[in-house]
């Protein structure tokens, strides 16, 4: 089980390097705590799911994925849901046994980003090509990130708006 004294320390370390250098920095090292390839933020608009920012280990240059129908990916199980989501090998999950993805995303947990009303507009997720289990830092680690996402004042850059009215 993760320390909650480093995991306080990497949560900072998170905070600082997107008010110092950006979201996609800050996900390079929240990536670093990952035993998946990619972890990325996604966002909904209406029915499409809008890659916003990735990092993916094995390639430091990779663009981001193309925008998808949003039921082309799991993240809306996070939304409609509301709850994180998590599948280990989607080959054997039968919750996601007709999931259009799962043969390309086989391992995926992702944790819901929700605006000051509580509706989510989307998700911070890491995700991988092949069988992979989210550890205990990890997903301590993506729901922390979340909320700070939601606290630092570069929201504007992930492409957040307050809702008017």
């Amino acid at each position: 089980m993760p320390n909650a004294a480093n995991q306080l320390g990497v949560l900072a370390d998170l905070r600082r390097a997107i008010a110092w250098d950006g979201v996609p920095s800050a996900l390079r090292q929240l990536n670093a705590f990952s035993n998946h390839r990619f972890t990325g933020l996604f966002l909904f608009d209406g029915d499409l799911l809008k890659n916003i920012f990735i990092h993916d280990r094995q390639d430091a240059a990779a663009n981001l994925f193309p925008v998808k129908p949003a039921d082309y990916s799991y993240c809306l199980t996070v939304k409609t849901s509301g709850q994180p989501f998590h599948v280990v090998d989607a080959l054997r999950d039968q919750r996601v046994a007709g999931h259009p993805s799962r043969h390309q995303v086989q391992s995926y947990y992702g944790v819901p980003l929700r605006d000051q009303q509580g509706d989510i507009f989307g998700t911070v997720c890491s995700f991988s090509l092949e069988p992979c289990e989210a550890g205990d830092q990890e997903v301590l680690l993506l729901d922390g990130f979340a909320q700070i996402l939601l606290e630092c004042e570069r929201l504007g850059e992930i492409g957040w708006r307050a809702k008017e009215g």
